[in-house]
């Protein structure tokens, strides 16, 4: 069975929430700008918008790409013409 964008998304946002109590948001970008699809985490920030610590981040990283690696463009994200989207996960 195989999971749609907003579940693939849903996921990697459940993951920062469970991994990271204190996140408020998540920032993702574009991977690669050849094949029209994908995103990485690129930042996990909290409430005061701080960065989530690079240890704290670099446990999250390659859980929740694997959830993003296959999501499409301008569809579930809405990422700005740059290629990044901020999403909330907390609050």
């Amino acid at each position: 069975m195989s999971s749609t964008g907003a579940e693939d998304l849903a996921a990697a946002l459940a993951i920062v929430r469970n991994g990271a109590p204190g996140a408020f948001s998540v920032v993702l970008c574009t991977s690669d700008q050849q094949v029209g699809y994908g995103f990485i985490l690129s930042d996990v920030r909290d409430i005061e918008d701080e960065s989530l610590p690079h240890e704290a981040f670099a446990r999250l990283e390659d859980e929740v790409n694997e959830y993003l690696s296959d999501l499409d463009w301008d569809g579930v994200v809405g990422e700005d013409h740059h290629g990044y989207a901020t999403l909330r996960v907390g609050l």
